[in-house]
């Protein structure tokens, strides 16, 4: 996948300092299919659940254009991506009574 970043566009300057935070980003993955995502905060301290395809923020449920953080997650999954595999996983386990776990909200569900 081949990812350009765009200077003039805020989107993809917005996607850089997401990917500067991507040590911040909780991974995930999907139980029907196992397709992997991240829990995302945004800048309005709302957490987005993304992937490379998809993203719960309103600007992707209201335009259907790739947000910021689609682009960020992109960037990320890019073999080049300097940040790349500094995600957490969080698996539970006996200390984790699942509370931390935030369930995958159906516009990620139904798009595979």
């Amino acid at each position: 996948m081949t990812v350009t970043i765009d200077p003039t566009d805020k989107r993809s300057v917005r996607a850089l300092a997401l990917l500067a935070q991507a040590d911040r980003w909780v991974k995930g993955h999907r139980k029907a299919d196992g397709r992997a995502f991240f829990a995302i905060p945004g800048s309005n301290g709302r957490i987005y659940f993304t992937d490379t395809r998809d993203c719960t923020c309103p600007y992707r449920l209201q335009r259907d254009e790739t947000c910021k953080h689609i682009h960020a997650v992109r960037l990320w999954a890019s073999p080049s991506a300097p940040t790349r595999g500094r995600a957490r996983v969080r698996r539970r386990g006996r200390r984790d009574s699942g509370r931390n776990h935030a369930r995958v909200p159906d516009a990620l569900r139904r798009r595979s």
